[in-house]
């Protein structure tokens, strides 16, 4: 029989935070968790690596980590007001034709039956407009402008009275709750704002942000996740939130302004990439040092390397050592790695005790029906992959492991497998700079041009029977209720170039001769079944790579769909387009030295400093989606920009040094 893992009754211990029971205490021994380090993923290598760079601390402040979204129009995402949105006039009235309607409604007739469709829902009221000299033409006109203008609120029918007279009667019609949701929300369906958060996580504002609007966190719709511990602005949309409930907010971490209605949600992806402020402070290099260094990082850019973040932070579980084992249909040892606990230290977040509670009893318990006793935390077993997992085991059976991984989302499986992607491509390319640094190699490969696929229109066949027509209606009023069911899990989106869709060339000898392509214009491939390699030497080094690790091309092509991956492109070196820097001299290691958006729009200026005793440097610059700003900065610092790696710039003044936690990617 299935498990239940709903089910209250059975026995066994409870899961801690199940039932608000105290959580077991953090661990105080030495034993810590190996920390994965730039090394352990082949982040190795520098483009311009005669220069030395500059350290520095960054992230001292919040404010010293300011991302702006570029939305896909170009736009820069500030917040710049508070004022209320403006209901689009189109939407009010669409495709009438005014002066035809004024020729037979009087203004008052008017007035009247636009102040119906504005009526609390499922209060009763009706007008009734004179139509004896109005012939049939004139009438149906009416009964359009009607539908339209009422926008599915408004009914209307002829009557004919018992004096000969004819009336066209426009009234309200009852509601079902779905609608008067819509009702509620002005009857455009999705709120858009620009949300400014400090020193928060993008899950868990938007978690606040349901709390706070009584809205589940899939309501909300986002261009991309943003970095922690810094100053982010960025666009979001929710469905049938009102202007008006933006009053309940109290979030001390969170601003919202520029409000606008629009008739469609914010999709993931919907961005053209993010503008970056950044401070690195305590800077004890000369002036010239700084001026050669961010001239050649703009003139040459970057390795375009995946960060840390793509590979998590545990070197004993990273996830693209699970990528590999599932590549590998090694079913068994990819679950035990995920499941694999690790000790618990007393600043972990309260969620990832409570996943690592969950890892430990199975480890002690091997039984994953026996983990899950007692747990009735239906959102956590949904939300939590490792959950997720025990959930399939316990369901299937304690050896089913790769149904246990087919009860993780499509989005989590591919994660594993994309950093796997990822790390083979950091290898390949960072061997390459090595070995050739920044000369173009015959059989290179360069992206000519991105090919957009042609979707054709999708005609939906109109109902033939009264049974279709009900079943479609029932599908249309379970449309609220069933987007509350959908996975809540964080889509990953790939920014590099799929497969089926790149034009690529090969690089010949001609193109080198006559200096068509730089560096800047190669890519290489992330493996997968369907990609070109590199014609030369490099393309090699996939194979060998993927031999080290038992895996070939076609391992990628996997009888479980699941696990499948046709490839993509990325560049090997990038070029923000638009780099500026600065040098601050101030007085104090905690100083404000770049004002946010919220500061500007509260007309704060900058301290006038007196001393001038510290440097720090301010750099701007514009990067793609998918980029790491980490991998910029660690060109300019030439060392790690996490943490582990940071140095102490003046030593008589503790500045602290703070963990990047996801740094500046926008992350899948």
């Amino acid at each position: 029989m299935a498990f239940n893992y709903q089910n209250k009754k059975r026995p066994g211990p409870p899961l801690y935070t199940s039932f608000g029971e105290t959580p077991p205490p953090a661990s105080r021994s030495k034993k810590m968790k190996k920390v994965l380090e730039e090394e352990d993923v082949f982040i190795r290598e520098y483009v311009n690596r005669e220069n030395k760079g500059f350290t520095g601390t960054i992230k001292v402040r919040y404010a010293d980590f300011q991302v702006n979204e570029i939305d896909k129009d170009g736009n820069l995402v500030q917040l710049t007001n508070f004022d209320p949105p403006v209901y689009p006039s189109d939407l009010e009235v669409p495709d009438i034709d005014a002066e035809k309607i004024k020729e037979l409604l009087s203004e008052e007739e008017i007035t009247k039956i636009a102040a119906l469709k504005d009526l609390p829902p499922n209060q009763k009221e009706s007008v009734e407009i004179e139509v004896t000299n109005f012939d049939k033409e004139q009438r149906t006109f009416l009964h359009k402008y009607v539908k339209l203008i009422g926008s599915n609120t408004l009914n209307s029918n002829t009557l004919d009275k018992p004096d000969g007279k004819k009336f066209i009667e426009v009234n309200t019609k009852k509601k079902s709750r779905a609608e008067i949701r819509r009702s509620n929300a002005k009857k455009i369906k999705f709120l858009h704002f620009t949300l400014m958060k400090t020193n928060t996580e993008t899950s868990e504002m938007l978690f606040l942000l349901g709390k706070q609007f009584s809205k589940k966190v899939n309501k909300f719709q986002i261009a991309g996740t943003k970095d922690k511990r810094a100053v982010t602005s960025q666009r979001v949309s929710c469905k049938y939130l009102n202007y008006s409930d933006i009053d309940k907010l109290t979030l001390n971490r969170i601003k919202l302004g520029n409000f606008e209605y629009k008739e469609h949600p914010l999709q993931l992806g919907d961005l053209k990439g993010n503008f970056f402020r950044i401070a690195i402070r305590g800077v004890t290099a000369t002036d010239e040092t700084i001026e050669e260094t961010m001239t050649l990082f703009k003139e040459n850019g970057f390795i375009n390397y995946f960060g840390l973040q793509r590979f998590g932070n545990n070197a004993e579980a990273a996830t693209h050592d699970v990528g590999r084992l599932l590549l590998q249909n090694n079913w068994r040892a990819a679950v035990q790695l995920i499941l694999r606990p690790v000790p618990v230290q007393l600043n972990t977040p309260p969620k990832i005790q409570k996943i690592e509670y969950l890892k430990q009893r199975y480890a002690q318990s091997k039984s994953a029906a026996m983990t899950l006793r007692g747990c009735d935390d239906v959102g956590f077993l949904k939300s939590c992959i490792e959950a997720r997992i025990l959930v399939g085991l316990a369901r299937h059976g304690e050896n089913a492991f790769l149904n246990a991984l087919e009860n993780i989302t499509r989005n989590t499986a591919t994660l594993y497998l994309h950093a796997y992607q990822s790390y083979i491509w950091n290898r390949v390319v960072s061997e390459r700079i090595k070995k050739f640094g920044k000369e173009i190699q015959v059989g290179d490969l360069v992206l000519v041009e991105v090919i957009t696929p042609e979707i054709p229109p999708v005609k939906e066949p109109k109902p033939e029977s009264m049974k279709e027509r009900r079943e479609e209606r029932r599908r249309n009023r379970r449309e609220d209720e069933e987007e509350d069911e959908e996975d809540d899990d964080e889509e990953e989106i790939i920014y590099d170039v799929p497969a089926a869709r790149a034009n690529i060339h090969v690089v010949t000898a001609e193109d080198i001769a006559r200096a068509a392509y730089t560096l800047a214009d190669v890519v290489y491939p992330c493996p997968g079944y369907d990609v070109k390699l590199p014609e030369n030497e490099i393309g090699s080094w996939y194979y060998d790579y993927l031999k080290e690790d038992n895996l070939d091309m076609e391992s990628f092509r996997s009888s479980v769909k699941l696990f499948s991956l046709t490839g993509s492109y990325r560049k090997i070196v990038l070029k923000a387009p638009d780099v500026a820097w600065s040098i601050i001299r101030h007085d104090l290691p905690d100083d404000d030295i770049l004002l946010s958006d919220a500061c500007k729009l509260a007309n704060r200026t900058l301290s006038e400093f007196k001393t001038k005793s510290l440097k720090a440097v301010a750099i701007e610059m514009t990067l793609p989606p998918g980029v790491y700003a980490t991998m910029a900065l660690r060109e300019v610092m030439k060392c790690s920009a996490y943490a582990a790696h940071q140095r102490t710039p003046v030593s008589s003044v503790p500045i602290p040094v703070v963990q990047t936690e996801e740094g500046a990617y926008i992350d899948y």
